[in-house]
């Protein structure tokens, strides 16, 4: 058997188009079924996501503080009405075990007059929510408002200064 100059070997026909239409069709069923499993993938974790952060949205820290700063006359004052959320989900820290738990809290608000920061800290005492809410307006003047039930964070005793147990 010899060859001629292109590499053909005699008595063998050559492949006519390239490589057989059989072996494409796996080719693009694989990069089909790869792209589908990405997709898929990325949109599960984009929904978890999405869904996540809309959980804290409808908690009753962010809802205490959603409501405070909304009715109050200061932030009317400042912010004009009506007032909305500028941030799509707020974001910080929510844990709740048992009938305790913890929040930390940020989103933006706006009005026709301007934004301002939001940032609550929570407490979950006996089933009750209960903390501070800090508006922070565009000139660095904060706010100060408590939320939630009143007297759910345990005061210390006053101090009394005396005698030591030790005399």
């Amino acid at each position: 058997m010899s060859s001629d100059s292109q590499g053909f070997v005699e008595g063998e026909a050559p492949l006519a188009g390239g490589p057989k239409r059989g072996s494409l069709r796996w080719l693009w069923f694989l990069l089909g079924g790869v792209l589908v499993v990405v997709v898929l993938c990325c949109g599960g974790v984009g929904l978890l996501v999405y869904k996540g952060l809309g959980i804290i949205k409808q908690s009753d820290p962010y809802k205490l503080a959603w409501e405070e700063v909304r009715k109050h006359p200061r932030v009317i004052e400042e912010l004009g009405e009506p007032i909305e959320e500028a941030s799509r989900f707020p974001t910080g820290e929510f844990h709740v075990e048992n009938g305790g738990g913890e929040a930390k809290l940020y989103f933006q608000i706006r009005g026709p007059r301007g934004t301002a920061q939001v940032q609550s800290e929570c407490q979950r005492v006996q089933g009750n929510w209960g903390g501070v809410v800090t508006v922070v307006f565009a000139d660095g003047e904060r706010l100060s408002l408590p939320i939630g039930t009143r007297g759910v964070l345990p005061e210390a005793p006053p101090f009394a200064p005396g005698p030591s147990a030790r005399e």
